[in-house]
């Protein structure tokens, strides 16, 4: 109780974290050691050390490897230095991962901290609630672990019986990182543990040495990287996180003049007008073509095409959307779908419109189901309920890998 009020009431604490990033991954089957491979383009101990670095209650971080993998890790150090960080002298682990561990807190021993957190950098997905929270949870305990329930049916054979017996899976939890200790008592639980080596985690020493845990829920998410499978998994959680969702907005509208037929989206509608433009004045494909731009931030249709030069004179406006597309394809985008307005009293397009969706189909490569046009008035109200032209709005969605 004594170390509990001790702890609670002091105010600047020291904690350090231990990064466990000296496994050889040999079940991943890799030749690069699975701490560095990259996930997105980032190598996997990145995750864990931009987490730590970002966390103000950490004070300082220390990285154990492998003494076979200081190049990979003189590489990692060029990549933060160029930020302008400086990593820490990393500590070479041992044999096993317990025997790494130990070596990391007696290279604490002289500057002790007053709590010790460590994690697999093999567990990239660590958010930072779990985070927090056993940094909270310990200054009431003398340490804190995550876990996550068992979902799955289990059995254990039976040596006796000579086959599988049931076991009740709510007695049974996966233990997760980081875990968080004081420094004193899984340094002393260590020292004073006879074989290190028999045990599979930092929780279960420290236990050995009757020393009280509060366990607490973890994250699904936060699993440790151990298989291909798991890296599979790994890559698609990482995919999923990395969509980058955005809408675009485009707006146009053109004045009628003498002629007998208008185009929408590529389709000839006969009319006893037409629609007045530079090009072949197509208010849908124009619009379009700006919702496209709007999206990813790249201007407006006029940047690229402007009206006031004739070489664009009656060209056709589908090559003012491809253009807009190869800008989102510039940027790994893809249309996820596509609603447009078009606001006329005449003509009228509901008879047009599957046509209009086809074309925009081939145009774009995006499925009909993901393509909707409405045609709407405006009441008799304004230039176009006075029948002086057609406008038209397009709102799209999209999302860059």
């Amino acid at each position: 109780m004594y170390l509990y009020h001790y702890y609670y009431w002091r105010v600047n604490l020291i904690i350090t974290s231990l990064l466990l990033a000296g496994g050889e991954g040999s079940r991943l089957n890799s030749a690069t050691p699975k701490q560095y491979i990259k996930l997105n383009n980032i190598p996997m101990i990145c995750y864990s050390i931009n987490r730590f670095l970002n966390n103000k209650k950490i004070d300082n971080i220390k990285i154990i490897i492998s003494k076979k993998h200081i190049e990979y890790f003189n590489e990692i150090n060029q990549l933060y230095l160029s930020k302008g960080i400086k990593l820490d002298k990393p500590i070479f682990g041992g044999k096993t991962r317990q025997e790494s561990v130990y070596n990391g807190l007696k290279a604490l021993n002289k500057n002790k901290p007053d709590f010790i957190i460590i994690h697999d950098c093999a567990r990239p997905f660590l958010e930072n609630k779990v985070l927090n929270s056993i940094i909270i949870k310990v200054k009431k305990n003398f340490g804190v672990v995550p876990y996550e329930p068992i979902n799955d049916s289990l059995k254990e054979y039976s040596e006796v019986k000579k086959n599988y017996t049931f076991v009740d899976r709510k007695k049974i939890i996966k233990i997760q990182t980081p875990q968080i200790f004081c420094y004193k008592s899984l340094f002393d639980s260590y020292s004073n543990s006879i074989n290190i080596n028999n045990f599979t985690d930092d929780s279960s020493i420290a236990e050995s040495n009757n020393i009280p845990i509060k366990f607490i829920k973890g994250n699904e998410n936060n699993f440790k990287i151990t298989s291909s499978f798991d890296l599979i998994k790994a890559k698609t959680i990482m995919k999923k996180n990395t969509v980058q969702y955005r809408v675009g907005q485009g707006f146009d509208v053109h004045q009628f003049t003498s002629g007998e037929y208008i185009k929408l989206c590529g389709i000839k509608i006969p009319f006893s007008k037409s629609l007045l433009g530079n090009s072949d004045a197509d208010v849908a494909l124009h619009s379009l073509t700006d919702a496209i731009l709007g999206s990813i931030g790249k201007g407006d249709i006029g940047e690229y095409f402007p009206d006031d030069t004739d070489v664009w004179k009656n060209k056709e406006s589908s090559i003012f959307v491809k253009h807009a597309l190869n800008q989102l394809k510039k940027m790994n985008g893809n249309i996820v779908n596509i609603d447009m307005t078009i606001i006329c009293e005449k003509p009228k397009i509901q008879k047009y419109k599957n046509k209009m969706i086809n074309k925009i189909s081939k145009l774009t490569g995006l499925n009909i189901t993901n393509i909707n046009i409405k045609g709407t008035t405006t009441e008799g109200l304004g230039f176009l309920g006075r029948k002086e032209g057609v406008a038209c709005q397009t709102i799209i969605l999209i999302n860059l890998k």
